[in-house]
């Protein structure tokens, strides 16, 4: 039996999503205990330890030295569910109450951790998240807000090269989000372009190293920097490859978008001038991301931190009246152009 079958069969159920979400992270656990606490750490900004931890010659404070310990950090990850943009406030702080009393405390009291992770199609406004943060954070919880897109790119980025079945049991749950309409369309993916906005401008590019998320879901990019996406453009194609400056070539080794499998001339000369101008692309596999024309906006940040990690923006929660493929880039920029996010 194939695992999509499996998570086709216990389909019918309500809550089936949660329960088909905790069969891909049990796979995972049981694939690689270090790769599902990469996992949570990446998704959920906690670091810990899940599972036994083996040592030797422990030495404690009073020194007595003991041969070898093993240890299980306790820990409870809970995980809600939605099938829409929003989470129920109420429970969520019943949840946490009920977590807290619980575990929380005595949890925390013995190095451990209690871990919310509230899983919807978009993510929370900032200020309900900041404040169930900080009601879960007096009680001694971590409260987590994410999108099932940003579980699916992080479950890509640590199973997709396992060399196990790990990599077709994610291929086949990443199918089965799309099949339940919880994966986001149509987004626009900011980067953060501090020290390379010029240069991204100038050969209408983006760059990532190999290892991370694909975000082969964006439409658009958009360039940030200093509070401000001040740039985006159309994604053209998504190639993956290595740069050599010795030889000035670049030898492609996959294409993620489809129908693509071989770079054109001008595209290949933008790489090479793109890797002409920089110092830290060659030598190791980067994910490039070829745009088209580059259009001015002026999409201002309002919170007061910077941007930390890649921000998704549905387009159709941002542009009136957008139609999925057909607004152009250009109209886009503009509709940004006077909104705060």
């Amino acid at each position: 039996m194939t695992t999509i079958s499996y998570f086709q069969k216990y389909s019918q159920p309500e809550n089936h999503l949660t329960n088909n979400t905790l069969l891909m992270l049990r796979h995972l656990y049981m694939s690689s205990s270090s790769k599902f606490d990469e996992l949570i750490s990446e998704l959920c900004g906690v670091t810990c330890t899940v599972g036994l931890k083996f040592q030797q010659q422990v030495t404690q404070r009073n020194r007595n030295c003991y041969d070898g310990s093993i240890i299980q950090q306790p820990i409870d990850i809970t995980v809600e569910t939605k099938r829409g943009p929003n989470l129920n406030r109420d429970q969520i702080e019943r949840y946490i109450h009920e977590i807290s009393h619980l575990r929380g405390s005595s949890y925390s009291r013995h190095d451990g951790i209690t871990i919310l992770i509230g899983l919807t199609t978009r993510e929370l406004p900032s200020k309900e998240l900041r404040e169930l943060s900080s009601f879960a954070e007096k009680r001694h919880m971590h409260f987590v807000s994410a999108t099932f897109q940003t579980l699916q790119e992080e479950l890509r980025r640590v199973c997709i090269d396992d060399p196990s079945n790990l990599r077709e049991v994610y291929l086949d749950f990443e199918e089965y989000l799309a099949e339940e309409g919880v994966l986001e369309k149509d987004i626009m993916k900011a980067f953060a372009c501090r020290h390379s906005l010029e240069l991204n401008v100038k050969h209408r590019m983006y760059t990532v190293g190999a290892d991370t998320p694909r975000y082969t879901n964006a439409r658009i990019v958009g360039f940030y920097r200093d509070k401000c996406v001040t740039h985006i453009a159309e994604v053209q194609t998504i190639v993956e490859g290595i740069y050599n400056s010795d030889s000035e070539s670049f030898i492609p080794h996959t294409f993620l978008t489809q129908g693509r499998d071989a770079l054109e001339e001008n595209e290949i000369d933008r790489i090479r001038s793109m890797n002409n101008e920089s110092n830290y692309l060659t030598g190791r596999p980067f994910r490039y991301f070829l745009l088209g024309d580059i259009f001015d906006t002026n999409f201002k940040k309002e919170s007061p931190s910077g941007l930390q990690r890649v921000k998704n923006f549905v387009l159709s929660d941002w542009v009136d009246d957008y139609q999925n493929g057909e607004t152009t880039v250009k109209e886009v920029a503009l509709a940004l152009s006077d909104k705060n996010w």
